[in-house]
């Protein structure tokens, strides 16, 4: 089954081997929790078959690429542009939790605006503290809203449902005039974590403004911004810095005696060699 050509020819990708092999083994599992008559004797599927599974990092921009598109979005004359790159910029949301907002996601607490986001993908909703530039975005959305629409979500066209292609547009024709390359949605979540985790904000917050389950989804952000990595690097560049710019003759007095008579033979035998 594993030397099989994938569809398109050459070899199977290793997710794919990973996924097969993942449920011929469930499946021979079954087999002997039903006590079928015609299940294995034996473990036929060991973990030491599975290839080892890639562990790719979130790809974000830097705090240059990002200040850039959100200029370039803050000039679009696209109202749904400016919004939805503030959005995803700021709160770090998934498409799918912009596209569930309804119009009274703004909520006050105390003297802060918070925004409720909806249940997504991880099936629990949250609050994400709202920046004011955002909330006057917000309020300018729901100003120029027309009045009568059946949907209460916050994003509609024409009565419609707003779909996650037009937020893919609006990244994309941003990137380019910001002069960058592809840029998606999602790369604005990963960029908000590395931002806020490089700046000292806690695992713990981050997971809570992101809507993580657990800390390990929130610590491939601490793997990217590792600043014990960063400290100790820098720490010894001086050091390396110096070994490279040492001269290339040693100290006379690291020469020791042998290489120092070996030296001044050399020396009369090319004194002796001159003309």
């Amino acid at each position: 089954m594993l030397e099989r050509p994938a569809a398109r020819g050459g070899p199977l990708h290793r997710h794919t081997i990973r996924d097969r092999l993942s449920k011929l083994r469930g499946f021979f599992r079954r087999l002997d929790e039903w006590d079928a008559a015609d299940r294995p004797s034996r473990q036929l599927i060991f973990d030491s078959d599975f290839p080892i599974a890639d562990e790719p990092r979130p790809r974000f921009l830097d705090d240059a690429a990002a200040a850039k598109l959100l200029a370039v979005a803050r000039q679009d004359p696209d109202p749904f542009t400016r919004l939805a790159i503030e959005i995803l910029a700021r709160t770090g949301m998934r498409r799918s939790e912009m596209l569930g907002l309804t119009i009274d996601a703004v909520v006050q607490i105390g003297s802060v605006y918070w925004l409720r986001v909806p249940v997504g993908k991880m099936h629990t909703d949250r609050y994400v503290p709202l920046h004011p530039q955002l909330k006057t975005l917000l309020d300018d959305w729901l100003l120029h809203r027309p009045e009568g629409l059946h949907s209460n979500l916050l994003f509609t066209d024409h009565g419609r449902p707003v779909n996650a292609s037009r937020i893919e547009a609006a990244v994309r024709k941003a990137a380019p005039q910001a002069g960058l390359g592809r840029v998606t949605p999602h790369q604005l979540r990963h960029t908000l974590a590395t931002q806020a985790i490089n700046r000292g904000m806690s695992l713990e917050a981050i997971a809570a403004l992101l809507g993580h389950r657990s800390l390990s989804m929130t610590r491939v952000y601490a793997r990217i911004a590792d600043r014990t990595v960063a400290d100790e690097y820098f720490a010894v560049s001086e050091k390396v810095e110096a070994l490279y710019d040492a001269p290339l003759q040693l100290p006379a007095d690291a020469e020791g005696s042998e290489m120092a008579k070996l030296r001044r033979e050399m020396h009369r035998r090319m004194l002796r060699a001159v003309p």
